[in-house]
């Protein structure tokens, strides 16, 4: 089943609005929605909190230098 996406671009926040704009997506997300987080650099304690909260991520690291971080709910 094909997840639809929520997309956030962080690049331009300052520290902590990224955090806690993913967290409030991620404590509404469906199980048939995913987030992809747009983002400078990789969130080391967002990836921390996304393990406590037993959620799922990747994160792809793209040529200009910026990262994208899909984060789900496992079923």
């Amino acid at each position: 089943m094909k997840k639809e996406t929520l997309t956030i671009d962080c690049r331009e926040m300052q520290p902590p609005e990224p955090f806690v704009k993913v967290l409030q997506m991620v404590n509404d997300l469906k199980a048939d929605e995913e987030i992809i987080m747009i983002n400078r650099h990789e969130p080391g304690m967002l990836f921390t909190k996304l393990k406590e909260l037993e959620m799922s991520y990747e994160v792809e690291k793209k040529p200009d230098g910026h990262v994208e971080i899909r984060i789900w709910k496992e079923n």
